[in-house]
């Protein structure tokens, strides 16, 4: 599997960067992806939807680490190019 096409829409929405659809082998798309700036570190949230009870459930997810730092990596990347902002990872705690 290999990501062959990301999209940025750069935003200014608070905490929210960009807005990120990429492209999956030439052949299947996910949208709603979003870049996260918390202080001088960026995450990449994916697509969930909040529930009536208030929480939220993934639509979308990586199903290991491997297969996130893929994603993370093109997503990063094409963000860089086009806003010109150097991306410092937010670091995720393994359990």
């Amino acid at each position: 599997m290999r990501i062959t096409e990301v999209r940025i829409r750069p935003t200014n929405a608070g905490r929210v960067r960009a807005r990120v659809s990429i492209t999956i082998d030439d052949s299947f798309r996910v949208g709603g992806l979003r870049v996260i700036r918390r202080g001088n570190r960026y995450s990449l949230q994916f697509p969930r939807r909040r529930q009536s009870n208030g929480s939220y459930a993934d639509l979308v997810v990586p199903m290991n680490a491997e297969t996130r730092k893929m994603i993370e990596d093109a997503v990063f990347a094409e963000f860089e190019k086009v806003t010109g902002e150097h991306v410092t990872r937010r670091v995720l705690k393994q359990t």
